[in-house]
């Protein structure tokens, strides 16, 4: 539902997204559901995130994309109609209910970034450690492999040499 959401408001980021979702959240810690629908104030969450995130949409698309999700088998709704206007003026009171139960505390510090951040660092240590682990592996192998020859082999002139006190 995310890349639907995604794709038909615009939203390029899944920061937005995150931050409609948290204020929800904090909004439904002191109203009911039965008190203010989940479609309605996701639409305004929505709305209030894309401006706080600096992705700003209009107003009617918002409510063009809200609508067109929820009532899929409907056409688009026109904007010059009593239902756009009405639909206009929850977004609106439901955005201002929002910001008053939020105290205008619209700053979120997402703890997703960190971990993207983190997972990217032990992506590349996993890559560098793979990296080591089959070099080593090669020069295991190698030198299991030069030692094995060596014994199979004569002693070369130089070893015996050596061996026997520099005598030839």
């Amino acid at each position: 539902m995310n890349e639907v959401i995604r794709e038909r408001v615009g939203v390029h980021t899944q920061l937005c997204i995150n931050t409609a979702i948290v204020y929800m959240h904090r909004f439904y810690v002191f109203h009911s559901f039965t008190q203010f629908h989940r479609h309605s104030m996701a639409a305004a969450a929505l709305f209030l995130a894309a401006k706080v995130e600096e992705q700003p949409r209009k107003l009617e698309h918002v409510i063009k994309i809200s609508h067109m999700c929820l009532h899929r088998e409907q056409p688009t709704i026109d904007t010059k109609s009593e239902q756009y206007l009405e639909l206009a003026q929850d977004l609106v009171f439901n955005e201002n209910v929002l910001l008053q139960t939020l105290g205008f505390d619209v700053a979120i510090d997402h703890p997703h970034t960190n971990v993207v951040r983190c997972c990217e660092l032990v992506n590349v240590y996993i890559h560098i450690i793979i990296k080591y682990a089959k070099e080593t592996t090669n020069k295991a192998y190698f030198t299991s492999t030069l030692s094995s020859n060596m014994q199979k082999k004569q002693p070369t002139k130089f070893m015996y040499d050596v061996q026997s006190g520099g005598q030839n």
